[in-house]
């Protein structure tokens, strides 16, 4: 030990300051905790504004350190119970994304995970970062406080319905079907809606492929077959791609269905 009034020096045991000296070397800067987690730098400074991420070591005049596997085990907590997705496609989107399009903070959708009240959450297989996690986004929209939306979307509607949505606002663009148009309350912007006498209208005039095998109690691999043998093809009146939809009045006229068919597909859901 050096004398009363030299710089003085602790000695301890190596077993005593092991786990210090281990947590030392798990610090990273910030670039390199971003660039290990996946994680953008704009996300990053949302989600510390948000209280997530603060740094392990921090002082006055000294660089901000993080502790890499507390950073990981918190992303870990988000991932549990995750299910894998293999490409991403529809209403799956990872973060940034599900935070730009719902105009709110990543910070915001974290905290709905982790409180449990988002449930679907999803992983992209063969990864474990923060862009790795995925959300369900119409079930992250249901949990946020928006004014009622004056219908159902062409997507929504399209889903629920078999069709691809490109497929649906085709059909309602060339008149067809019909649609509402009426203002997002979200966007403020103007676009078609299919409300309850929309869909209405819609099913009392046509069929998917999908909501007629469900009718029928059939594949729709054996339906569509039949379909084929029967020589009753989808709608398209002007040579352009509505899907697999098919008028009842045709199906009728070729004994695919009898009118109580009819009747309960237009009020089917």
């Amino acid at each position: 030990m050096p004398d009363e009034g030299d710089d003085r020096w602790d000695v301890f045991g190596a077993d005593l300051a092991a786990p210090f000296l281990n947590n030392l070397n798990r610090q990273v800067s910030a670039l390199d905790l971003q660039s290990e987690l996946s994680l953008s730098r704009s996300q990053f400074e949302l989600l510390r504004k948000d209280g997530y991420f603060s740094p392990t070591l921090s002082a006055a005049g000294h660089k901000p350190l993080w502790d890499i596997a507390q950073a990981r085990s918190f992303i870990n907590g988000l991932l549990r119970g995750a299910e894998t997705v293999l490409i991403p496609r529809q209403q799956w989107v990872d973060l940034a994304k599900a935070s730009q399009r719902s105009k709110i903070r990543p910070g915001q959708i974290v905290e709905l995970i982790a409180e449990g009240r988002l449930t679907r959450i999803g992983k992209l297989e063969s990864k474990n970062d923060y862009a790795s996690i995925l959300v369900h986004f119409e079930e992250l929209e249901s949990l946020l406080d928006r004014p009622d939306a004056p219908g159902m979307t062409i997507d929504a509607f399209a889903r629920s319905v078999g069709l691809k949505p490109p497929q649906a606002g085709r059909l309602i663009k060339k008149g067809h079907t019909p649609a509402t148009f009426a203002r997002n309350p979200k966007t403020l912007a103007q676009q078609h809606y299919m409300q309850e006498k929309d869909v209405v209208a819609f099913k009392e005039h046509f069929v998917t492929l999908r909501e007629l095998a469900i009718l029928l109690g059939q594949s729709w691999q054996s339906l569509n077959a039949t379909l084929r043998k029967s020589q009753v093809t989808a709608f398209s009146p002007d040579g352009l791609d509505y899907g697999l939809l098919y008028e009842w009045a045709a199906l009728e006229e070729n004994d695919i269905v009898r009118q109580p068919h009819r009747i309960k597909g237009s009020s089917h859901s």
